[in-house]
């Protein structure tokens, strides 16, 4: 009996250990198929990579165009898979910053929705619907679910994409606002596509509201849509809010008010223009060019104006609002030949008059402004002395200019990664 007790004790220890072992499998089991479920099996979003500091750009080599990376110090990492000739653009990074999201036609010769997964170095098509993608956009980084849907325009009607599945679903009209329940060529014969002509779309931070420019008869315009349903179950009318020849916005990742740029300012509703700007039978302008500022879910009150210009001597572009909320930088200049021409890079608060407190960045032919989350640092586009369209990075305070191309090649689209240290 004193022999068989160790033995008995032995074989427990072991029928433990395996217990043990098999209870660690089952979990890892269920932790794969969680994963699983939450990434559609798809490896490439498990990714990460560390970008902080790096800025997403599109390089213009020959006839097209490809989605790179800069490193701090100057290092290209050109995306993978590119096919010559085509045509990378409009750059998203995904909030987490692992994963930096294009449109291309590098597959075909249609515009789709691509995801390059940094970590893995893998660059794959995500959407699959023969119409072309555009004007991709994330929500901020801090709110909470950012990194789940990308927003996009296709077809002049806005869609949100899944990033995992690569699913698509029209937010813009919703499918209860259409007229009929067909697909996107029956809706073009409906006119509902023409009808709205979205250019560009971009939630408010409560997903409260889609905020976008459409291309109108005369130019473009900047509307509102609630996105809470009526009574009917159906979304409101878009609200249109400013329009000019051309118009530019960016949401405040704070407070979700609008700050928009409007040249060549037209009245939005001519049916509605105030006696006071009609003269002789026809309408005068009360200014030339302006920067703007809306509170989606106050819009029907008049709009506060940053700043305004009475002449073409001065217009307003790229407006884009400091990551904290504070401050929005704005490219000004001339206004010639039916365009703004850079001269300076200015910020100013992002609240009403802020344009009488604006401070001089940079001068210079400065385009494609966009911020670091530190909300200090902005980096743009600018001619080098070789011509080049270089890469630059200052700080808000006009100190600390650096060329990070340093004459390597032609650039567009700058966006630093959401990721700090």
């Amino acid at each position: 009996m004193a022999e068989q007790q160790p033995k008995v004790a032995l074989i427990n220890r072991k029928l433990a250990q395996r217990f043990v072992i098999l209870l660690f499998v089952i979990a890892l089991l269920v932790a794969a198929i969680q994963l699983f479920r939450t990434y559609g099996g798809d490896p490439a979003e498990l990714a990460t990579a560390d970008t902080a500091g790096w800025v997403a750009a599109v390089e213009v080599k020959g006839d097209g165009q490809q989605a790179v990376l800069i490193k701090p110090d100057g290092t290209i990492v050109r995306s993978p898979d590119y096919r010559e000739g085509a045509t990378d653009r409009d750059l998203a990074w995904r909030p987490n910053g692992n994963h930096l999201f294009f449109v291309s036609d590098r597959v075909e010769d249609v515009y789709h929705a691509f995801r390059w997964a940094i970590g893995a170095n893998v660059v794959e098509r995500r959407t699959t619907a023969k119409l072309s993608r555009s004007a991709l956009a994330f929500l901020p980084s801090h709110v909470e679910g950012s990194s789940k849907n990308l927003l996009l325009v296709r077809g002049g009607m806005v869609f949100e994409l899944d990033p995992a599945s690569g699913a698509e679903i029209r937010v813009v009209p919703r499918p209860e606002n259409q007229r009929s329940g067909g697909d996107e060529e029956q809706m073009a014969e409906e006119g509902l596509a023409t009808e709205l002509r979205f250019k560009r779309a971009r939630w408010t931070p409560d997903r409260g509201w889609i905020v976008g420019v459409r291309r109108t008869e005369t130019g473009e315009a900047l509307v509102l849509q609630n996105m809470t349903p009526n009574e009917q179950g159906l979304l409101p009318p878009l609200v249109t809010v400013a329009a000019g020849q051309k118009v530019e916005f960016d949401v405040n990742p704070r407070t979700g008010e609008v700050v928009f740029t409007a040249q060549s300012f037209q009245f939005p509703d001519l049916r509605r223009v105030p006696p006071e700007f009609v003269k002789d039978g026809r309408v005068t302008r009360p200014f030339h060019h302006w920067i703007g500022m809306v509170d989606p879910n106050r819009p029907e009150r008049s709009v506060p104006p940053i700043a305004i210009s009475p002449d073409d001597k001065l217009a307003f572009g790229n407006p884009v609002v400091s990551p904290d909320g504070s401050t929005v930088a704005v490219v000004v200049g001339a206004y010639q030949d039916s365009s703004l021409t850079p001269e300076q890079l200015v910020v100013m608060p992002a609240a009403e008059g802020g344009g009488q407190q604006r401070t001089l960045v940079l001068a210079g032919r400065i385009s494609q402004v966009s911020w670091h989350p530190n909300s200090r640092t902005l980096v743009f586009i600018r001619p080098d002395a070789q011509g080049k369209r270089s890469v630059f990075t200052i700080d808000r305070d006009g100190s600390g200019e650096r060329n990070l191309t340093g004459g390597q090649g032609d650039f567009r689209e700058p966006l630093f990664s959401p990721q700090s240290k």
